[in-house]
């Protein structure tokens, strides 16, 4: 059994620490050794939570670093989890659902409560000896969304703003009006700050449409969509889009902290034929 009292790493605990490492790396998915420590000196707890802004319940995982990955060992977790807002000071306790995955127990703590905009929150995970473990996030904001020039034609560049920001990633896809009463979208994309504050891009409709093989006055619609997630700083960690559907499976490897939600928008452009463009 392993003490729970913390022992400073000595050499000889270092050796022991390469080996648990190497012997992780070796089987496949179980020991999901990409789980950050909450607190890298004392390497108390490993934690998952992508807290849905549009959700009322949410669950964050978390692991006990020194259990090993068996039944008896993830059984039961020493720890009181809480969840603070650090605008307001408020405090919450959050229990535990403990679910039996792959031969290993799972501890997911509830998040019962609306996860505020642009807000600083705390979780902190405590051991009944007293050592605790925590890490703070800021949730994105909820900016407003302007599409200019108002009611462009299909040849005219349209710049796309979301302001206020702070900080984070918007992964957006551009969706036009194909079919019978569809949409069809096009393959995400991932945008930054550009400047401090907004996030912005354009786009040509014309040029869009050319992986359609359409033009605007054929759409069903005068309306273009804008499907996007804005995820906070630091919760979504690539630089191109994965190829996974779920970025953030809590079964797979990707291990996150963080808030996001996700949303559709839409605006009008005029769909009419433009001369001599569409008219030869």
């Amino acid at each position: 059994m392993i003490s729970k009292k913390y022992i400073p790493p000595t050499k000889t605990s270092n050796a022991y620490y390469l080996l648990f490492i190497i012997i992780c790396m070796s089987i496949s998915y179980s020991c999901d050794n990409t789980l950050e420590p909450l607190d890298k000196e004392t390497g108390v707890y490993a934690i998952y939570g992508a807290l849905d802004m549009n959700k009322q319940i949410n669950y964050i995982r978390v692991r006990d670093l020194n259990a090993p990955f068996t039944a008896t060992a993830t059984e039961f977790l020493d720890a009181e989890v809480t969840l603070e807002n650090l605008n307001n000071e408020v405090i919450a306790s959050l229990s535990s659902e403990r679910e039996e995955y792959e031969g290993v127990f799972l501890h997911n703590f509830l998040v019962n409560q609306e996860i505020l905009p642009n807000t600083s929150y705390k979780l902190t995970a405590r051991r009944s000896d007293g050592i605790t473990a925590s890490v703070t996030t800021l949730s994105p904001t909820r900016p407003t969304f302007n599409a200019l020039p108002i009611n462009g034609n299909c040849y005219e560049p349209i710049n796309i703003e979301f302001s206020p920001t702070n900080g984070g990633k918007i992964v957006y896809r551009l969706g036009f009006g194909i079919g019978v009463g569809g949409i069809r979208f096009k393959s995400p994309h991932i945008l930054k700050e550009d400047n401090p504050g907004s996030i912005s891009f354009y786009f040509t409709p014309f040029d869009e449409l050319r992986t359609f093989r359409r033009s605007c006055y054929t759409l069903n619609s005068n309306n273009i969509y804008i499907e996007y997630g804005y995820y906070g700083e630091g919760l979504y960690p690539y630089d191109e889009v994965p190829i996974t559907a779920n970025p953030f499976d809590i079964f797979q490897s990707t291990q996150v902290l963080g808030a996001f939600y996700k949303d559709t928008l839409f605006f009008s452009i005029d769909t009419s034929k433009v001369c001599p463009q569409d008219c030869q």
